[in-house]
């Protein structure tokens, strides 16, 4: 009693990217788990006379198996396969293909295929480890060199993962860098301060800064000029010119009351007026006496 999956081969050399099937096997199916293969050529049946068939299996796991197919019918190119109980530990998706190996020397390789082997319940929690088998010489050289393929893989992931962790700043040298890098600011902060060329002291800064530029003189200057509160312009500066000033008035007062060619004393106003009242009183009698004669 088997499981028996089908796959059919048409040998020729038409491009295949391989084949998922609908096959499925059960870790627990021991002993019964058949793989079925056909083989046809130009439409015919491929005769398997003089030919060693080998089946190479790659598991999930990476475990990797090369063994000899049973054939059932050389003339009709019929074989089969019945997966070992080793073999069904190895669940996941499984990727395989046929090689057949002529007597003259000649070789031909099918187009890969896959199907799966799920675990039981009662294998949930079984663990597989990576295995590698093989069944003559030629099945021993391909596994040596699929295993030093994968070997260089594996060594080559390693040298890029050390390449990473060396190129990753430990504490110790970060420490010294960041040291280094505070000695060599502090030295170039030093020797910076006592470059007297790019530096000036306090006072010269205090009297640099007191000192007038000539951006802020020339400021100066037009906001002056243009302050129309303390400057005027010709024509007032004329009219005000041509104005009488309050000491200027008061000298000229002073002088005209001091001239005594046109001013007289009180005495000589007095005594001038009385000359006058005598004057007019004689005038007056002169004539009342010529009136009387």
């Amino acid at each position: 009693m088997y499981k028996t999956g089908g796959v059919a081969f048409d040998i020729n050399a038409n491009r295949t990217n391989g084949r998922t099937t609908s096959i499925q096997f059960m870790t627990q199916d021991t002993g019964s788990a058949k793989l079925s293969f056909s083989f046809t050529k130009d439409g015919v049946p491929l005769p398997l006379s003089a030919v060693d068939a080998k089946i190479v299996l790659l598991y999930a796991d990476g475990s990797f198996y090369k063994k000899s197919l049973i054939l059932t019918d050389k003339v009709n190119g019929k074989a089969e396969y019945v997966l070992s109980d080793a073999e069904l530990k190895h669940y996941g998706t499984v990727k395989a293909e046929i090689k057949l190996y002529y007597a003259n020397g000649q070789a031909l390789a099918t187009s890969f295929f896959t199907f799966s082997i799920d675990k039981t319940l009662e294998d949930q929690n079984i663990v597989p480890t990576a295995e590698y088998y093989i069944d003559d010489f030629e099945t021993l050289k391909d596994g040596i060199n699929h295993i030093v393929q994968e070997i260089s893989q594996t060594v080559e992931e390693l040298r890029k993962k050390f390449a990473d962790l060396e190129a990753i700043e430990t504490k110790e040298g970060a420490q010294q860098k960041a040291d280094a890098a505070e000695k060599n600011a502090k030295s170039y902060t030093d020797e910076h301060a006592k470059d007297n060329v790019k530096h000036i002291t306090a006072a010269e800064r205090k009297t640099w800064n007191a000192k007038e530029t000539p951006s802020g003189a020339q400021d100066k200057v037009n906001a002056h000029a243009n302050d129309a509160v303390i400057h005027v312009s010709a024509a007032d500066r004329k009219a005000w010119d041509s104005k009488e000033t309050e000491d200027g008035a008061q000298d000229k007062v002073n002088i005209h009351a001091s001239n005594t060619d046109i001013h007289v004393t009180a005495e000589d106003q007095a005594y001038w007026d009385d000359m006058t009242r005598q004057f007019k009183a004689h005038n007056y009698n002169q004539e009342r006496h010529i009136s009387a004669t």
